[in-house]
């Protein structure tokens, strides 16, 4: 088990479901992007409110738990939930997720 992972479960501040969020979201490859409806599918739950406050609680993680790799559903880099996150959030997640071999089209939309 990953050093990451015992982390997570070891931490007393996260709760069952934010665990399992974390977890299955460490299990996204470097290069790849998975989104909120996708994480939601995986933890088995139709609750992406939910799924958005657990990725929101992730602080003390970062950047072993991989965010930047959540993207919309138009697989753009955005906030969670759509929200508007500023251009040097956009542009440093874009960079790590370019560094990880992600390639972008036009409008930042992932083209791979």
């Amino acid at each position: 088990m990953s050093k990451v992972k015992s982390e997570l479960l070891e931490d007393p501040e996260l709760n069952d479901f934010q665990r399992k969020v974390l977890m299955v979201l460490c299990q996204v490859p470097k290069g790849c992007v998975t989104t909120e409806r996708e994480l939601a599918k995986a933890v088995e739950t139709n609750n992406r409110q939910a799924i958005r406050q657990a990725l929101r609680d992730n602080s003390r993680h970062a950047p072993q738990v991989p965010i930047h790799r959540v993207v919309s559903t138009d697989l753009q880099v955005r906030g969670l939930g759509g929200q508007l996150w500023s251009s040097d959030r956009i542009g440093r997640n874009m960079k790590l997720l370019k560094q990880e071999g992600v390639i972008f089209g036009r409008n930042n939309k992932i083209a791979n």
